[in-house]
């Protein structure tokens, strides 16, 4: 056999410069991934101390100071008086359905009551 190369094979250069190259991307890549890495550990630093340090301004809040007796008793009459309205709606409601309140017409049939709600089924 003959050793001889071909004619249409082109002269091979004796040095690739393919490796510089890689070694040169390697290094940008390694450069990038550092850059990426700090940006990320500040992030995170920023973020546990904004959001997981005890803020100076959260002090104990102090307990609100006790009503009077006056007061007391304007809150006491002031929720007697939201009672005795529920009540007196609940009076006036025979009916719930789907969150409309109708009230019983004398001569039969049922009527709503605009701008009363309920919640609850009652039965008539």
């Amino acid at each position: 056999m003959n050793d001889e190369k071909p004619k249409y094979l082109a002269n091979l250069p004796k040095e690739r410069p393919g490796v510089y190259i890689i070694v040169a991307l390697a290094a940008v890549l390694a450069i990038a991934l550092y850059g990426a890495l700090r940006i990320y550990a500040g992030t995170v630093q920023d973020w546990e101390r904004r959001f997981n340090s005890p803020s100076p301004t959260a002090a104990a809040p102090t307990p609100p100071p006790e009503p009077s007796a006056a007061e007391r008793i304007a809150i006491a009459q002031r929720e007697h008086d939201l009672w005795l309205a529920e009540r007196a709606k609940q009076r006036l409601i025979s009916k719930c359905i789907n969150g409309v309140a109708f009230r019983k017409l004398p001569d039969g049939g049922w009527k709503n009551l605009p701008g009363v709600h309920c919640s609850t089924h009652q039965a008539p």
